[in-house]
């Protein structure tokens, strides 16, 4: 037994999502929310992109795919090497301390 929930606190459901998305150049594509998604559809198609031209730039690459530049460039991020510089030990000159 409890008290009756004021309207203010009732959830509400929210709309459904439709089936698919209908963009400007005329194709339907599945209609994924951005959570569902974490760049994990863009990758595939960004690593063609890259293997391509490895000097893509993220705003490239997601107007090419049809994602936002962010999501591009965290792709992108991943697929990049990483450049190693090796550091010689610093060893103190004469007069000098450690």
């Amino acid at each position: 037994m409890g008290w009756p929930l004021h309207e203010s606190h009732k959830q509400t459901v929210p709309p459904r999502l439709p089936e698919t998305t209908r963009f400007p150049s005329g194709e339907n594509k599945p209609a994924l929310t951005a959570a569902a998604r974490k760049g994990s559809a863009y990758k595939e198609p960004i690593k063609a992109l890259y293997v391509k031209n490895p000097r893509i730039t993220a705003v490239e690459a997601g107007q090419k795919v049809g994602c936002s530049h962010v999501t591009a460039a965290a792709i992108l991020k991943s697929l990049r090497p990483v450049k190693v510089t090796s550091v010689e030990p610093y060893e103190p000159g004469e007069g000098e301390t450690a």
